[in-house]
């Protein structure tokens, strides 16, 4: 954030950011941009998961990807504003090399704060070490997921997407993220689903329907296993 405010909406929260300002969240889970004021001005880059995989702790990439939580920063002596004002310079270019040169620059950024955080106890332990290959193979079926989630797919599906049998599929994946393929996918179609709930009027069955789950029964299920309430309850709740 260069100056101003606004509120993310992402997932099923809501953060309130301000000038100076830093936030990383993983684009496939839902998320807008709110209540923008007149002199809001932000620098936002999409950064391809195939770099996020390669160059974050685990257990920050675990946390961005399964449990739908941002990192946030702000910006200090290690990236000043006129650093950030520099890449805003750099990318109105549109130099394929500078561009690459401020995405290297924004995820050493991140790393080095990910890691300081991860030293000083302010995040959780990361999972086991993964193979590079492992990394690669699962952010293919994360995008696969984040893509796919509202068809009727299957953990072959999501395999295939990796170039993997399902049970080497399954194994990676529950390595790297600590959580199986079908919760995942589970967790995905819930995730939009809430959201729909909490920001829509439309009916169950279409939110249902839409969110990738195969019948009005199975829906009703799996909300109620993981959120321990109906679809109508939870929209009552969060309309009100």
């Amino acid at each position: 954030m260069l100056s101003g405010q606004l509120a993310l909406s992402y997932s099923d929260r809501i953060y309130a950011l301000a000038a100076g300002d830093l936030i990383c969240f993983s684009a496939v889970h839902a998320h807008s941009l709110d209540e923008i004021s007149d002199d809001c001005r932000l620098l936002r880059m999409r950064i391809p998961l195939a770099a996020l995989v390669q160059s974050l702790p685990l257990g920050e990439l675990t946390r961005l990807l399964k449990d739908a939580r941002p990192f946030r920063s702000s910006l200090d002596a290690r990236l000043s504003f006129s650093k950030v004002l520099n890449w805003v310079d750099d990318l109105r270019h549109g130099h394929a090399e500078l561009t690459a040169l401020v995405l290297d620059e924004a995820l050493l950024f991140l790393r080095r704060c990910m890691l300081e955080s991860s030293r000083t106890g302010q995040a959780g332990a990361p999972l086991a070490m993964v193979s590079q290959r492992g990394l690669q193979q699962t952010a293919s079926m994360v995008e696969f997921i984040a893509a796919q989630f509202q068809s009727d797919i299957t953990i072959n599906d999501i395999a295939d997407a990796a170039g993997l049998h399902k049970s080497a599929a399954m194994a990676v994946f529950k390595s790297t993220l600590g959580t199986s393929i079908l919760s995942f996918l589970t967790d995905m179609r819930l995730r939009h689903a809430k959201t729909q709930l909490a920001t829509s009027n439309r009916q169950v069955a279409g939110i249902a329907y839409d969110s990738g789950f195969s019948s009005l029964t199975r829906f009703y299920e799996v909300f109620a296993r993981y959120t321990a309430m109906t679809p109508s309850d939870y929209r009552r709740a969060a309309q009100s």
